[in-house]
């Protein structure tokens, strides 16, 4: 099936390159060239990583009026290597958490930073506050550095912040040592959890359910639209907010790809992306409370480390944001900061 896929993709991706070096139409038949691009993902169909997808496919396919398809295709690849066939123009969009986008672009590191956005009240209004800082032209302009990278950054969204889900209940930081917990494979995020006393794995995410299942590790942090959609409940039974790492993503396109659109294409995708995004934003609020839902209604127990262990990790956890700062600058982590604080 992987072979069968592969093949289809790069068939599309060969119709597609013909198509962007002036192939004319065809006049016999009448009909028009269509240009033929995928948007891949490594998560389930459930998730609002997909739902963002087939938005972006419909409003693409619209402003086009049919003249640009948009392929959707979950559970692709891992992260890196969705970004790796994005440099290499083998796929021409996805949808990642912005964490292994620092191996290709460091700066993206920013997103590291522990406790770089506040936590508000409720999940949703977390949600709505960083959304705004995402907003902001200081932000919105720190895409362009992905284009060191081969990368056109989209536009930047996120499911909330990553919430431990673990076998066992965790009350404090002290309920955390020696916890075997799948991080993603980066350095600051294991840098973070060593600092709770944690014992970080990295894994890649189509590991995880299986490695838990076998007691390779205790537990993983994900957001709650990851957990639900990956029926996480079925195999964990504690959800425990820290507010730690917000769970960036980021909708990216191939530049290569895009440099080879017309002008008028990239205006397209441009408006649809933007259309997709503001789109995705408001499910991913508004699905907050159905996937809390779904996890208690299976049976796993949702709770919050108390402000005063969350102070305690705010110290613990000061020298990432140090050795952050010391590798990337403190620029674009004060453009971060400074937006957080005028916002919200």
């Amino acid at each position: 099936m992987k072979k069968f896929l592969s093949l289809i993709l790069v068939i599309c991706m060969v119709t597609s390159v013909t198509i962007l070096t002036g192939c004319s139409n065809d006049a016999d038949s009448g009909k028009s060239d269509k240009i033929v691009l995928q948007y891949a993902h490594p998560v389930a169909e459930d998730s609002n990583t997909h739902r963002l997808g087939l938005k972006f496919k419909e409003e693409v396919e619209r402003l086009s009026d049919g003249a640009i398809e948009i392929q959707v295709i979950p559970n692709y690849s891992n992260e890196t290597a969705l970004i790796e066939s994005l440099q290499a123009g083998d796929i021409a969009f996805t949808l990642t958490s912005a964490a292994p986008t620092v191996n290709f672009q460091p700066k993206m590191a920013v997103f590291d930073v522990p406790f770089l956005f506040k936590s508000c009240a409720t999940p949703e209004e977390t949600m709505e506050n960083v959304y705004k800082v995402f907003d902001t032209e200081a932000v919105k302009s720190t895409l362009s550095y992905l284009e060191e990278a081969n990368i056109k950054g989209l536009g930047y969204l996120g499911l909330g912040f990553r919430v431990m889900v673990t076998k066992k209940e965790i009350g404090s930081l002290a309920d955390m040592k020696g916890l075997k917990i799948r991080t993603m494979e980066n350095a600051n995020h294991i840098a973070a959890w060593k600092a709770l006393g944690a014992n970080p794995t990295p894994m890649a995410y189509s590991e995880v359910f299986t490695a838990i299942e076998q007691n390779t590790i205790d537990g993983q942090e994900q957001p709650f639209d990851i957990i639900a959609s990956g029926k996480y409940y079925e195999i964990l039974d504690y959800a425990t907010t820290l507010d730690m790492i917000f769970n960036t993503t980021i909708f990216m396109m191939s530049q290569p790809i895009y440099k080879d659109l017309t002008a008028e294409q990239q205006a397209i995708i441009d408006e649809a992306a933007q259309l997709a995004i503001e789109w995705a934003k408001k499910d991913a609020i508004s699905d907050v409370a159905n996937n809390m839902k779904i996890l208690t209604d299976n049976n796993m127990k949702i709770e919050g480390l108390s402000d005063a262990e969350k102070a305690k990790a705010v110290e613990l956890t000061a020298d990432v944001e140090k050795d952050i700062r010391a590798s990337i600058g403190d620029e674009i982590v004060d453009v971060f900061k400074k937006a957080v604080d005028e916002t919200y």
